[in-house]
């Protein structure tokens, strides 16, 4: 990926791609924003009604989906494929921000509908949680050591047993 190769690619002259993205490392961000777009995307339209068991087990297949459909951009957001690029504050804020609008929200929305009352740090622990198993699962998967269904069967077991654990330990929320 080089300014020249964009400026050919869009018909454009190298100036228009720098004064557009400030150089390189502007374009790699824009790119980096555009991963956490397409996952909050994938998470709005799943079609299992918010807050239930479906719906969170949805969401993690569909990050499986997202990972499998533009592992550029997977690579681009979670590992380092470009040497000496180091995302700005501002493109890694927006990954923070999708995370919690989109994976927070939706582990905030099934314990609402589970009835669990608890703590906002503890929800967000949950999402957490929840985001880096899925994570794994397809990390592994993408090097090599499991095939796309057996990445689904583990994808589905782990959701439900996390689901079985939050509903038979909900957090004291009388603890501080």
């Amino acid at each position: 990926v080089s300014v020249r190769r964009i400026a050919e690619e869009l018909g454009v002259s190298r100036q228009v791609v720098y004064t557009h993205f400030g150089g390189m490392n502007g374009v790699f961000d824009q790119l980096q924003y555009r991963s956490g777009r397409y996952l909050a995307d994938e998470v709005r339209a799943l079609a299992a009604p918010n807050g239930s068991d479906e719906r969170m087990v949805e969401a993690a297949l569909a990050y499986c989906e997202a990972v499998r459909g533009r592992p550029g951009l997977f690579e681009l957001a979670f590992g380092h494929p470009i040497a000496g690029y180091q995302p700005s504050p501002d493109a890694v804020e927006e990954l923070r921000q999708v995370f919690h609008d989109h994976i927070v929200g939706l582990v905030r929305q099934w314990h609402g509908a589970a009835g669990l009352v608890v703590r906002e740090r503890d929800i967000v622990a949950n999402a957490r949680v929840f985001w880096s198993a899925t994570h794994g699962l397809v990390t592994l998967e993408r090097a090599g050591h499991a095939r796309p269904d057996e990445t689904r069967r583990l994808v589905e077991r782990m959701v439900n047993d996390l689901l079985v654990g939050w509903r038979s330990t909900p957090t004291d929320t009388a603890r501080t």
